[in-house]
């Protein structure tokens, strides 16, 4: 699907042709967004062994805004053995004009996965703990598994594997057979209803439900061709859906309509109404934070924010005088030290704004102060704040100078970093208003872990100092509001992939929200 690859990895020209190539057309709430397209190559290593690659792009275009289209292409891989070991993984995804690679090598070296990261033409290398060999499957052998499994009677199971656009480490797959179902296919082999499993299928600890329908082959292959004809999935921006038919089915619809379906302001959640309290940044405010199906998400006590569950709902209240106190020890303290893909404090371009930072705060200045530095140097670095950056790491943002919230929050982390303060990006909503109402949208900023006097009830000596999570965003006009919900932190290692974004997801869409303390 990408115009070319970057490296040699994502490149299938050694490959030859497939032995399976199936197409997707993709729609949200019924409007065709793009293509989808799921491949299998076989070939043997220079040991002679067999191995497979699955590979799956999708390219879709939505709207984000008023007259502002973006593009979004995306590749991932998974290369196996017949006994469903991963040789290695990766993903590619291009938006706007940011190119990010991810190449997971879980061979190279010994209980590792070898991290390599490419974005614009910068490298990153790194290494992470790799999964134990025999606990998960690759892609097509969970698929072998999880067909077998059905056949043998076991309808709910759990199953490990790994998807890359989530890092090199495992996820699990809660599984059910939820019956038979026929489904309308419209491909050469398949022109009329066809007998299909239909399988509902939570990505733990994320959150993420979808409903899968296949038609299974009774070939003896090693990976028999389990087909897909149709992923559903209830997103924030509605039903998200990839029906198979054939690639000239498949472009003809994506290529016959100008109308794409709309990504930022349906996935607001309305308030009620306003609240001039979102715009101090003193005091206090909770909210009443509902779910439409389901349980109440998890909200994490976080930063500024505390939570209590309260049967149906949750109160989250927003305290800027109460900054979480840091429990951890100085090992974890590096875990939001260290460089990675996303945030790379170590970089050229980001030292040199750490060091216009510890300028602007003058040589005596504490940590507190470098850190408020910090936060007025991200404001003043980019330029040009708009939507057509496509979450570029804070690498890539100090050369553009451009971006929307994302990158104000990696940029932020990284500078943060490179003074030695350690620093965590966070995913949740921002209080929006205009003339059509008040709104909570979906958002990003940074924390900063900041010294501060120890409370009385945690220390001998009352003096002696802690440390403190504190929220900063650099896409407002103080380092922060009571205008905000938290839904999840993240360091922003190597082995998260967009995760932490992929929960948000499957959040934002669940929820309603109530201002109970104007």
């Amino acid at each position: 699907m990408l115009a070319a690859c970057l490296t040699t990895v994502f490149c299938l020209a050694s490959w030859g042709t497939p032995t399976r190539d199936y197409h997707y057309s993709v729609q949200v709430k019924g409007t065709v967004a793009g293509l989808m397209r799921m491949r299998m190559y076989k070939k043997k290593n220079d040991n002679d062994e067999v191995i497979y690659r699955s590979v799956e792009d999708m390219v879709a275009e939505v709207e984000r805004g008023v007259n502002d289209l973006v593009k979004l292409e995306f590749t991932t891989f998974i290369e196996e053995r017949e006994d469903g070991s991963v040789v290695s993984s990766g993903y590619s995804q291009k938006m706007a004009q940011t190119v990010i690679e991810m190449e997971y090598d879980y061979e190279t070296k010994p209980g590792k996965v070898v991290v390599k990261s490419t974005q614009s033409g910068a490298v990153h290398n790194s290494e992470v703990d790799a999964p134990k060999k025999g606990t998960y499957y690759g892609r097509l052998a969970m698929l072998k598994k999880l067909h077998e499994n059905f056949k043998n009677g076991e309808t709910e199971f759990d199953i490990n594997t790994i998807k890359p656009e989530m890092g090199p480490t495992t996820v699990t797959m809660r599984t059910k057979l939820l019956g038979t179902d026929d489904e309308v296919v419209d491909t050469p082999e398949h022109k009329n209803k066809v007998a299909t499993n239909k399988y509902s299928t939570l990505v733990v600890g994320v959150g993420i439900q979808s409903t899968e329908w296949y038609i299974l082959d009774s070939s003896d292959d090693t990976f028999p061709s389990y087909i897909m004809t149709k992923y559903s999935v209830d997103s924030a921006m509605g039903k998200l859906e990839a029906l198979y038919t054939t690639e000239e089915n498949a472009k003809k619809a994506y290529e016959g309509t100008d109308v794409r379906p709309e990504l930022v302001h349906s996935a607001y959640v309305p308030l009620k109404r306003p609240s001039r309290k979102m715009y101090t940044d003193s005091g206090a405010i909770t909210y009443k934070v509902t779910a439409k199906a389901g349980d109440v998400p998890d909200f994490p006590a976080n930063g500024f924010q505390t939570v209590e569950v309260k049967g149906d709902h949750a109160l989250v209240t927003i305290d800027l005088g109460k900054p979480e106190l840091f429990t951890g020890d100085a090992e974890e303290q590096r875990t939001y030290l260290q460089p990675t893909a996303m945030i790379d404090g170590t970089d050229p371009g980001v030292m040199k704004l750490a060091a216009k930072a510890r300028e602007l705060a003058g040589e005596d200045a504490d940590t507190n102060r470098l850190a408020r530095a910090a936060w007025r140097i991200t404001k003043d670095t980019i330029k040009r704040s708009d939507l057509a950056t496509g979450f570029a790491s804070a690498t890539e943002t100090a050369k553009t100078m451009t971006g929307d919230c994302s990158e104000y929050a990696v940029l932020l982390a990284g500078i943060l970093r490179a003074l030695d303060i350690p620093s965590r990006t966070c995913s949740g909503l921002v209080y929006l208003e205009d003339s059509k109402g008040a709104n909570f949208g979906w958002h990003m900023w940074s924390q900063a872990l900041l010294p501060g006097k120890c409370p009385d009830d945690e220390c001998e000596d009352e003096d002696v100092g802690a440390l403190y999570w504190n929220d900063m965003d650099g896409t407002l006009p103080i380092p922060f509001s009571l205008g905000h919900i938290l839904f999840g932190v993240s360091a922003m290692s190597d082995s998260e992939a967009h995760t932490a974004e992929l929960k948000l997801v499957s959040m934002i869409g669940n929820i309603e929200v109530e201002i109970i303390d104007p």
